[in-house]
């Protein structure tokens, strides 16, 4: 028989509210604590998160602590470690870029919290833009607007994921003929982040004459008797999106369109 001192860690043994488990260290690669809980993410569907192990009636709060380490100094013949598991879902903080990847917001939430959810929760950190002016992100792909009824485990968020908030600027759009008779009515609106380097000039011509199957000679200005912040900015054609938002922060620019 091995002494304590000869003994080596061969099996841990983990106790679940309602089973039993053992998983052998050599055969799974177990280094740490987080790899135990990793297993059980993968065989329970348990996110690491939502998990505490308890150890010694102790729970463990570094993750990365050593297992064999902790079997040094916890040592016995059997070669075993064992803890008990409390599973529950628990909240944790993401990051929401504002403005740059030096500005953002930390929210707490949790995995079933749907993304209009996250929304609410920013509005009442940042009151600048109502929740209808909202897009969210993920950072990895921000092009791509986070539907609100999605749940965030849905969408593969975890702790210390970073989403980004695109603000939604929007156009409105009045055509005018010759004689500045109105002939049509539309609105456009366009997700924008902080990155975002389109400008007036490219949307006009690339997206709303297309939609619009208007000339390309069509003349373009903001409508000044609306009173606009800024409008001395946004009315240059090269103002990027960013700036025009930046600039008007209601989000809604209203443009005049004369046929030729």
């Amino acid at each position: 028989m091995e002494s304590e001192s000869d003994a080596t860690l061969k099996t841990i043994y983990l106790k679940f509210l309602t089973r039993e488990e053992t998983a052998d260290v050599k055969k799974n690669n177990f280094r740490c604590i987080r790899d135990v809980q990793e297993w059980a993410t993968k065989k329970y569907q348990i996110h690491f998160w939502n998990q505490k192990l308890l150890f010694n009636g102790k729970v463990l709060k570094n993750d990365y602590k050593n297992l064999f380490d902790l079997f040094r100094e916890n040592p016995n013949d059997s070669g075993t470690l064992t803890f008990q598991v409390l599973a529950a879902k628990t909240p944790f903080k993401v990051k929401v870029l504002e403005t740059n990847e030096s500005k953002f917001v930390e929210l707490e939430v949790t995995e079933d919290n749907r993304v209009l959810q996250v929304k609410e929760k920013l509005a009442r950190v940042k009151p600048d833009f109502p929740i209808s002016y909202m897009v969210l992100c993920d950072y990895a792909d921000p092009y791509t607007p986070l539907q609100d009824d999605r749940t965030l485990e849905s969408l593969g968020v975890e702790p210390r994921h970073r989403l980004e908030l695109r603000k939604i600027i929007k156009f409105e759009i009045t055509v005018q003929n010759k004689a500045e008779n109105t002939i049509a009515r539309a609105s456009f609106t366009f997700p924008v982040s902080y990155r975002d380097s389109r400008t007036i000039d490219d949307v006009m011509k690339k997206e709303i004459f297309v939609s619009m199957k208007l000339p390309k000679k069509t003349k373009y200005y903001l409508d000044l008797e609306r009173g606009i912040r800024g409008s001395d900015r946004i009315s240059k054609n090269d103002t990027d999106l960013s700036t025009a938002l930046y600039l008007y922060r209601a989000g809604e620019l209203p443009y005049i369109l004369k046929i030729p």
